[in-house]
């Protein structure tokens, strides 16, 4: 680095140190958050079963026994809401017994059986340990 009469350095020495700080400071917040990543499993909710649900008018039917499924998931219980967009009724599914803590909620969208057509509906699906 070359320095004039007086001890200073010249524009491309100025250049070159703040590249240096940017650098320096884009690495130290590139490794922060990897320090206090938590590599802890989330608890996910079995959704699977939900291509095969089909709505009647006496309620929510599947291929499979939901209850098992989520029994063998670690589930006490469960309960699953369905809405067939278009129509006012809503349609629910539910079993075992609920505690006020440790719940799961997932929502989202389907495609089910209603009346020999598949329709689109939401689905609100909310399980219990």
């Amino acid at each position: 680095m070359r320095l004039n009469k007086k001890g200073e350095g010249g524009f491309m020495e100025s250049v070159m140190v703040m590249m240096i700080v940017i650098i320096s400071l884009t690495l130290f917040l590139a490794i922060l958050p990897s320090a206090f990543n938590n590599d802890k499993e989330t608890d996910t909710i079995p959704t699977e079963f939900l291509n095969d649900i089909y709505v009647t008018d006496s309620g929510i039917s599947c291929g499979i026994d939901i209850e098992e499924t989520m029994k063998s998931d670690g589930f006490t219980a469960f309960r699953l809401v369905v809405r067939i967009i278009g129509i006012d009724e809503r349609y629910e599914l539910s079993s075992g017994e609920r505690s006020s803590d440790n719940m799961l909620y997932t929502s989202g969208t389907i495609l089910v059986n209603f009346g020999g057509r598949t329709m689109n509906a939401e689905y609100e699906l909310a399980v219990w340990r």
